[in-house]
């Protein structure tokens, strides 16, 4: 069994404590306010995934910088991916190969080529 993140032991707890604190109220007499609260445990829980994604989508973007030589700003990772992709494509074109089959090739949309080729890479 997996252990529980930290967000994820929040969820639960603010799970478990809106439901004791809608049978506290029920048991006290305050009925309406109960099932009002009681509405906050099946809410907490179907919205917890919706976070926890927002929550790895954050993690995942700060794992994919890395710190390059003494450089203290981290590029991404596919930034030597990218420029041999834009080499790529310039040696196709100077050899006379037409855009269309440069996209065919390479599988890249015609209006990247179009970029590429514009800013000279």
């Amino acid at each position: 069994m997996k252990k529980l993140t930290n967000f994820q032991r929040a969820i639960l707890v603010s799970a478990f404590a809106s439901l004791w604190i809608s049978l506290t109220m029920w048991f006290t007499g305050n009925e309406m306010v109960a099932l009002y609260v009681g509405m906050w445990t099946p809410t907490i829980l179907s919205l917890s995934p919706f976070f926890e994604d927002r929550v790895r989508s954050k993690r995942k973007v700060k794992m994919k910088t890395k710190r390059v030589g003494k450089n203290p700003v981290g590029r991404p990772v596919g930034w030597r991916k990218h420029n041999n992709v834009a080499a790529r494509i310039i040696k196709m074109r100077r050899r006379g190969h037409t855009i269309r089959e440069i996209s065919e090739t390479m599988n890249v949309p015609k209006s990247t080529i179009h970029n590429y080729i514009k800013r000279g890479h």
